[in-house]
This record gives structure tokens, C-alpha cells and sequence, in this order.
């Protein structure tokens, strides 16, 4: 079984996709906002195959769990997705429109930070738990952007993760 959920935003969108172990699912990769950049593994491990024959691991355990999908070698080629021996979870950030592209990082539990807007886009999305910015209370899988020249106060507290996103 595969279960997938779109969450629909103005400058990218984010698709919440789980299987089975050994579960598989096709995508076509040619629609605008339907173009992963950027992986976030929750658990599990799986194997995204390209058309072209270019392919890809996903995993929690390898390399962390933020994996830079690369785009171009991807784009407009069907993929097929397989989930491992104990299937996977991940959340994947498509951004609007396709040619755009993010810088990632992932902000862990117990951090507090300033986060400046400066001239870029800049978005703090809520991976698990709630964050709060500027003391207003962000949950799971909810964003803030970040105005030009504004700064932010980020809180991650325990049991929480944020992906923080700018606009290469």
C-alpha cells in the first residue's frame, strides 16, 4: 500500500508519501509542483529509479535523513519509488514554479536562532512536533515565510525538527 498526500502551498508544495516494504508506485515527474527537490526521510529506507537509469537511496540511516534529489537529471522522466525490507516514510518539497530551487537545512530539537529574510524567499516548514516563531506556535507540517529584511526568532524545542528553506 502507498499513501500519499499532497499539501498544497504558493511557492512549493509538500507530498507526504508512505509504503509498505517492497510497495512500489510510478510518477510521472512532469507536472509544476510535482517535482521533488529535497527528501526528508522520516523512517525507513527506499530506492527512487529514473527512466533515463539514473537512481537514487533514500534512507534515514544514510547520510542523515535530508537528501538533495537532483532535479535536472530527473526532470521530466518517469520515476518508479520502492520502499526497502521495512518500507518508508518521507516528506518531499516540490517547489513552484519548477526551475526554482531551495537551499535546505534541518534545524533539530532544543535550538533557537535568529533567521534573517534578507532580498531571498525564506520559508521555516515544521517537520515534526511544533516550532515556534517569533512565539507564535507552528505545527507539523505548517510553514512561516519570512518577509525581505526581517529577522525571525526560531524555537525548535525538544521532539521537534525544522527545514528551514532559501531561495538559491
Amino acid at each position: 500500500m502507498i499513501s500519499n498526500s499532497l499539501i498544497p502551498y504558493k511557492t512549493f508544495n509538500a507530498c507526504s508519501i508512505a509504503c509498505i516494504p517492497s510497495g512500489f508506485f510510478v510518477h510521472p515527474n512532469n507536472k509544476e509542483g510535482s517535482i521533488s527537490q529535497w527528501v526528508y526521510v522520516y523512517y525507513g529506507e527506499g530506492f527512487i529509479e529514473c527512466a533515463n537509469g539514473k537512481s537514487m537511496h533514500i534512507s534515514k540511516d544514510l547520510h542523515g535523513v535530508l537528501h538533495e534529489i537532483p532535479i535536472d537529471d530527473f526532470l521530466n522522466s518517469q520515476l518508479t519509488v520502492t520502499g526497502g525490507s521495512a518500507g518508508f516514510h518521507y516528506i518531499a518539497i516540490n517547489p513552484i514554479p519548477t526551475t526554482k530551487r531551495f537551499n535546505a537545512e534541518v534545524i533539530t530539537e532544543t535550538s533557537q536562532r535568529l533567521i534573517d529574510g534578507f532580498e531571498k524567499e525564506t520559508i521555516i516548514f515544521c517537520l515534526e512536533g511544533k516550532i515556534q516563531c517569533n512565539g507564535v506556535d507552528i505545527d507539523t507540517w505548517k510553514f512561516a515565510s519570512i518577509e525581505n529584511n526581517k529577522t525571525v526568532s526560531l524555537t525548535v524545542p525538544q521532539n521537534s525538527v525544522a527545514l528551514l528553506l532559501t531561495k538559491r
